[in-house]
């Protein structure tokens, strides 16, 4: 059970950082996000990017306990 809430907890933070970059990126005008497939499409590479660094760092953490 502890895996499972550490997983969503992981998801929720990875989705609140996306969507904060997302944000900067939109008043700073470097991405125009007012697309949705554009939109979509950032959100799910960031998305990938940001959770592989979490789940890698987590499974690499347990593995030295």
């Amino acid at each position: 059970m502890k895996r499972y809430v550490q997983l969503f907890f992981m998801f929720a933070v990875t989705v609140l950082i996306v969507m904060g970059i997302q944000k900067g990126l939109s008043t700073l005008d470097v991405l125009n996000l007012e697309n949705f497939w554009a939109n979509y499409v950032v959100f799910l590479i960031l998305a990938y990017m940001i959770l592989s660094f979490f789940l890698h760092y987590f499974s690499k953490r347990k593995k030295q306990s």
